[in-house]
């Protein structure tokens, strides 16, 4: 800033200040004011560096003065580092300061007493941040040479009432606060000709009530009160200290009727205004021009000193000057509605107690806001001038969520409840492309905003550069993926203001190193994690608490994160639904193939909860943030571990115990057949199985070799996988399962060739296993382990139990009821006599074997 301006600047503030200096005077305390005088012997308690004796207010309607009186000790360097001066606030344009002493004793002597001068003026500017100036003054006092033990005794009036507030009085006494206080003593003049309600906000504190001619006083004296202790995050609604409201305004009407003079305007000019703003004919058109005007062109900006803190500017003169206070704009806006003959009010709303007003006390100062409301096809809109970059046509504008406000419109009698009306949506779709496992991605974002997020995000938007916001965002991901960087510039997508009210953000990012190492370096891992709606889930902690718990959030989340792999992969599906009332999580895992998607959803409407609820409140969002973690795992597999012993042995045993049976069932197993025909060669359809069956030896035993049953490497693999036990069971009873069909292949097809009578029922027994098996097997891999395979992979399974289930339909009616088979298969490894031929087959039987001679039983065609 230019450095004559400043000189400039600070000789005016000089000028101004000695001129307010006169509405600061030194003089006693008037008549009706009582002394109050506190005992500050002995040791007090060390809170924070000092300690208040005395809290002492009084107030007199009558005589429109506040009498303030306060006692406090500096304990150590602490307390006169906080405590070493004094601020005193006032509003020239109504009110008057009157100092009627400040003195300092040390060791029961008076150190420092007041002289005239010795206060400095400031203009004082708490609301400057928020371009609100309201005209009130501080009168500074730096007190000289206080030292640890020092007391420190002043008091003062501050004379004037606002006279547009038209003697309705509402004043809030606290009496309890965050430090401990030995005395408290609050007092008031009520005038007999006057009616005062007085209430409590935590318990009835009993006052002494006595009476003169004109006055009912009423006196308040607490001794050695404790400090208040806030749990924390409390709304801001929650008053944990014991406060005395009194006020003379019975109703909410009341402060109607008091506001509708105050809101009163005249008619010249709006409708040339009007016009310069919009030509539009659509009524929605113009409506929607005069709300983007007043937001968008009428600068945020107010000097709210005496009657301007309440009274607004006439729209004329906000219109010309293009700034104005919430009043302003809003009064403005309503002129504007009222000149299309649309009913709107100017409303008074607060903006932190939102919902909550009706725990307040009726009283002027419950407002801190003001918005417009108007009634548009049996509908009631909320509108606020002060927010810019609104979108969205009337259908789809976001109306503020201040719960309940007072519309000043004749004839209400109480505060009105608002419909909330298109909060909107977060959708975030994420693409994570991945080239290679341990390598590096590309990843895209869009994040869709609607409703009042969309209005934010234009903001924050038309308030910053694009390069900061892009630097914003990525140092932002960057907390996720250390190594990302920007691929291609962010983009804004605007295109929805005027209609569904849609704001997009495309993002482009790369990762050289998106894997993680796991931890003792066993494989890698990469993480799927939604961290913007992370950032929605910070709410404080909170151990045992008595007062209410404030949360103060609505919000709809959605995010769908799609990860395109290099290969097919394996997951476990783990869907998650955590809920409770006002909040709801959910999300859930999809592969397909090569494609990964990962869902969340998100929403919670809540205001504030018992303190009872509160530790479960926060549990749920723990539940809910470790709940979003996903990662993708690649174990290192085990190199140079060899064959695995123990499977070794294991086929050892197998194989020996099914040889066995094998063997048995050749030797024993004889089925008798009573053909008398000859021996038939091998031949007909049954070659066609046979064909089959020759291949299935080989196929077994490459399944067998190939697969990785013997290698130690898988095995050890399985270890990683949370159910290794059942894996590693359902595969040795597979590697079981195969070796016993490879045996029984075997025996099928000696059979074949020694044309055995046994096996027309061994290669029925070989369909019938194998159908089981291919059906079992395919079952538990559909029903348990579905993520071990790929869409692929299952499907072939599927293919397999078909092709099962057709060989079994075909070949086991053939090799049981076909004629051939009957007349070809019909050796026995020991010949016998079947008790179950009829007498005339046996008398045939005795005499060819009588004239016979020895038959071997390799040339019986028999059977005998």
């Amino acid at each position: 800033m230019n450095r004559k301006l400043i000189l400039t600047i600070l000789v005016l503030g000089m000028a101004i200040a000695k001129c307010w200096s006169q509405d600061l005077k030194y003089g006693s305390k008037s008549a009706w004011i009582e002394d109050v005088s506190v005992e500050t012997a002995g040791t007090p308690e060390d809170h924070e560096g000092y300690h208040y004796y005395l809290f002492d207010r009084q107030f007199s309607p009558a005589h429109e003065e506040k009498f303030y009186h306060f006692t406090y000790q500096v304990l150590n360097s602490d307390g006169v580092q906080s405590l070493s001066d004094i601020s005193l606030s006032f509003d020239p344009s109504y009110q008057e300061l009157t100092v009627h002493y400040v003195d300092v004793y040390r060791d029961g002597q008076k150190v420092y007493q007041i002289k005239s001068g010795d206060f400095s003026i400031f203009q004082q500017e708490s609301n400057r941040e928020r371009s609100l100036y309201d005209g009130s003054l501080s009168a500074v006092l730096e007190l000289p040479d206080v030292r640890a033990g020092d007391v420190v005794d002043y008091a003062y009036t501050v004379k004037g009432l606002n006279p547009l507030l038209k003697n309705h009085i509402a004043i809030k006494w606290t009496c309890q606060y965050t430090d401990p206080v030995s005395k408290i003593y609050a007092r008031m003049l009520v005038p007999k000709s006057e009616k005062y309600a007085i209430t409590y906000t935590q318990e009835e504190i009993t006052p002494k009530v006595q009476t003169n001619r004109e006055f009912l006083i009423y006196t308040w004296e607490l001794d050695d009160v404790v400090a208040s202790d806030y749990d924390r995050n409390v709304p801001y609604w929650y008053d944990g200290e014991n406060t005395i409201e009194i006020t003379n305004i019975e109703s909410w009407g009341e402060l109607v009727e008091w506001a509708l003079p105050v809101y009163e305007y005249t008619d010249g000019n709006i409708s040339n205004m009007a016009n310069e703003i919009s030509q539009a004919e659509d009524r929605d058109r113009r409506i929607l021009d005069f709300i983007r005007f007043v937001q968008d062109e009428v600068r945020y900006l107010g000097f709210e000193s005496g009657i301007g803190a309440y009274k607004p500017n006439p729209p004329q003169k906000v219109y010309k000057q293009r700034y104005g206070d919430c009043k302003d704009k809003s009064l403005l806006l309503v002129a504007l509605l009222r000149e299309m003959d649309v009913d709107a009010y100017p409303v008074l709303v607060n903006s932190s107690i939102r919902n909550n007003i009706d725990s307040v006390f009726v009283t002027p100062y419950a407002f801190d806001h003001c918005v417009v409301g108007f009634e548009l096809d049996n509908d009631f809109i909320i509108i606020d001038p002060t927010h810019s970059n609104q979108g969205g046509d009337l259908a789809h504008i976001y109306s503020p969520t201040y719960g309940k406000g007072l519309v000043i419109r004749p004839g209400d009698r109480d505060l009105t409840s608002f419909d909330r009306r298109n909060l909107g949506k977060v959708r975030v779709e994420e693409v994570i492309d991945v080239d290679e496992v341990g390598g590096s991605a590309s990843i895209e974002l869009t994040t869709i905003y609607s409703g009042r997020h969309a209005d934010q995000m234009r903001s924050q938007v038309s308030s910053n550069t694009k390069e900061d916001l892009q630097d914003e965002y990525l140092h932002f991901y960057a907390n996720l993926y250390p190594s990302i960087e920007v691929s291609d510039p962010v983009d804004f997508i605007d295109g929805k203001r005027d209609g569904e009210n849609v704001f997009t953000i495309v993002e482009s990012y790369t990762c050289s190193d998106i894997w993680e190492l796991l931890d003792d370096s066993v494989g890698l891992y990469l993480e799927v994690y939604p961290i913007l709606l992370e950032s929605y889930l910070s709410f404080p902690s909170s151990p045992t608490r008595t007062m209410p718990y404030d949360v103060s959030t609505v919000l709809d989340y959605e995010q769908v994160t799609r990860v395109n792999l290099p290969e097919p992969w394996t997951i476990e599906n783990d869907p998650t639904l955590i809920e409770r009332e006002g909040m709801k999580y959910t999300s859930h895992q999809e592969l397909y193939g090569n494609t990964l998607k990962v869902f969340h959803e998100f929403s919670i409407d809540l205001d504030w909860l018992e303190p009872e609820e509160a530790a479960g409140f926060l549990a749920d969002v723990e539940d809910i943030r470790e709940s979003m973690n996903f990662a993708l795992y690649n174990y290192f597999l085990a190199e140079d571990a060899g064959v695995s012993s123990w499977m070794v042995v294991l086929a050892i045993l197998f194989l020996g115990l099914f040889i066995f049976g094998a063997v048995k069932v050749y030797k024993y197993y004889d089925p008798f057949v009573v053909y008398s025909q000859e021996l038939k060669p091998l031949g007909g359809w049954m070659v066609l199985p046979m064909i089959g069956m020759h291949l299935t030896p080989i196929l077994l035993l490459y399944h067998l070799i190939t697969f990785g049953f013997f290698d130690q490497a898988m095995w050890q693999n399985l270890d990683f996988l949370s159910d290794s036990f059942s894996l590693k069971f359902l595969i040795a009873a597979e590697f079981a399962y195969n070796m016993g069909l490879l045996v029984l292949a075997v025996l099928i097809v000696v059979l074949f060739y020694k044309r055995r009578s046994s096996f027309p029922r061994m290669i029925t027994l070989f369909y019938i296993v194998n159908l089981v098996g291919q059906g079992l097997d395919t079952w538990i891999v559909v029903a348990f382990y579905p993520e071990l395979y790929t869409d692929a992979e299952t499907a072939a399974l599927y293919k397999d139990v078909a092709k099962a289930v057709f060989a079994a339909i075909i070949w086991i009616p053939y090799f049981n009821l076909s004629t051939r088979v009957k007349e070809t298969f019909i050796v026995q490894y020991s010949p016998k006599l079947d008790v179950r031929a009829d007498e005339s087959t046996l008398a045939n039987h005795v005499i060819d074997a009588a004239i016979s001679e020895p038959i071997t039983g390799e040339q019986n065609h028999l059977g005998l």
